[in-house]
């Protein structure tokens, strides 16, 4: 199931907030503090990362109903990749404020459950890197 099929029209504008970004815009950058989770409502984003070389290669792309920069949220680690608007988009925003009072609600295993699944993502992206 996509990010966008489980936030219903109603649920969403109660505490998500939308932003747009223009053509070839950046969201956030690599190191930034993450505050923020972000689901694609129209458009693209591209997660990119500099090499050494000074050039930027393209590790994914984001569609819409697809969920990007989850994972700095939940870890409070900082931002591993650029994201940038492809052609432009519109994106619902999960504070980090909204998405602690839900997890701070959540039964304590499931909580347990996805901080554990959120270190073992980061482990393994650590070591793919």
């Amino acid at each position: 199931m996509s990010a966008s099929g489980l936030l219903s029209e109603k649920a969403s504008t109660k505490i998500l907030n939308r932003e747009s970004f223009g053509p070839d815009t950046v969201i956030f950058k690599e190191g930034d503090r993450g505050v923020k989770a972000y689901v694609v409502t129209r458009g693209t984003v591209d997660i990119v990362t500099k090499t050494v070389d000074g050039k930027y290669k393209k590790l994914k792309s984001f569609n819409e109903g697809e969920m990007f920069g989850e994972m700095s949220l939940l870890n409070g680690e900082k931002r591993s990749a650029h994201a940038i608007s492809k052609d432009g988009c519109e994106l619902l925003v999960v504070e980090q404020t909204v998405l602690k009072e839900k997890l701070d609600a959540a039964d304590p295993f499931i909580k347990f459950w996805i901080e554990f699944l959120s270190e073992r993502i980061r482990d393994m992206s650590k070591r793919v890197s």
